[in-house]
């Protein structure tokens, strides 16, 4: 985020003192129920979008009412009872609402405590942005989170079969993980969907499609599966790590946070070899070698071995989404 950006809203924010001290003077309580949320977000197809959906839906699920608000909207009139800050976080909509709350992505996000020190909390989706937030000395919540869940008891999943996506990402390991694909053609057929073509490869072993997949044909190729690999650099949440979990699959992932949160088994880490500071994450880069150990070890497995560690997956993913439905609802209540 821009940090002059802050200061142009926070300017916005002391011209609006008498709509913060009307505010302050009803008190902050959420003993009426349902509460009206407004989720101020930028939505889009991939992450951000699936964050918004998930929030409201689960919101709604426990009877408030969920407002969606654009961060370049004009600043609102009406006191809501929660401003839920999505991604980004804009100091002018404080006054309108009784308690704010602020969900970050570090690797997008300029965080600066003193911009920061009227939410009432961070809500953290993982342990490494609790620890980023905390080392500044700001007021945490550990929410968690969850993804969509996409799996097909009816698909016959492949478990030496390997997947890798990438949405409109930049940073799941992809140039690396088709380095280690080029230096090995006995490796199986890898299938590396994307959307727009961010990366080329003459790796007669990808299968590289370059297309809008439906949301069906994308979610049957999921199941299909059964070992997706993501060396990701960085993570917000680790939405694509958790998709696959959810279907039962093994995932081979980067050994550093937040991605060795979600897998811990290190037959399934790969070792870091670089990393560098972005904005308020730390980007971690895989070591290709130990990359290609890591799955020629894990392509001797039998399939019996892999389809225990895809379950064991799917029972975590599932676990996650109850812990985090059960912290929603402690931090806002039920409607009766």
């Amino acid at each position: 985020m821009d940090k002059s950006y802050y200061d142009e809203l926070k300017r916005f924010s002391f011209a609006l003192s008498e709509k913060k001290e009307e505010r302050e003077d009803e008190g902050l309580s959420f003993e009426s129920k349902p509460l009206r949320i407004r989720i101020i977000a930028t939505i889009d197809q991939f992450g951000r979008g699936k964050d918004y959906r998930i929030l409201e839906e689960e919101l709604i699920a426990l009877g408030h009412e969920v407002q969606f608000l654009s961060p370049k909207s004009n600043i609102p009139d009406e006191v809501v009872d929660v401003n839920l800050f999505l991604n980004e976080y804009r100091t002018g909509f404080i006054p309108f609402a009784h308690g704010n709350y602020f969900i970050p992505n570090p690797e997008w996000c300029y965080f600066d405590e003193s911009y920061l020190k009227e939410c009432n909390y961070i809500l953290c989706r993982t342990k490494e942005v609790d620890r980023i937030c905390k080392d500044i000395g700001l007021e945490t919540y550990e929410l968690g989170f969850t993804s969509c869940d996409y799996y097909q008891e009816d698909v016959k999943k492949a478990y030496h079969k390997p997947f890798h996506t990438i949405g409109m990402g930049i940073q799941k390991g992809t140039q690396e993980l088709l380095n280690v694909w080029e230096k090995n053609p006995d490796f199986p057929k890898l299938t590396f969907l994307e959307s727009r073509e961010l990366y080329t490869t003459n790796a007669p072993n990808v299968d590289q499609q370059v297309r809008f997949v439906a949301q069906t044909d994308y979610i049957r190729l999921m199941n299909e599966h059964g070992l997706h690999i993501y060396p990701c650099h960085t993570e917000g949440y680790g939405h694509l790590i958790l998709e696959a979990m959810s279907t039962g699959a093994v995932v081979i992932t980067t050994d550093a946070p937040p991605m060795n949160e979600h897998i811990r088994d290190s037959r399934f880490l790969v070792r870091w070899e670089t990393k560098e500071q972005v904005q308020m994450a730390t980007k971690y880069y895989a070591d290709e070698k130990h990359l290609e150990e890591v799955i020629r070890s894990v392509l001797q497995m039998s399939e019996e071995e892999l389809k225990e560690v895809g379950e064991q997956n799917r029972e975590y993913y599932l676990k996650g989404r109850e812990k985090f439905r059960e912290n929603l609802k402690n931090l806002f209540g039920e409607a009766d």
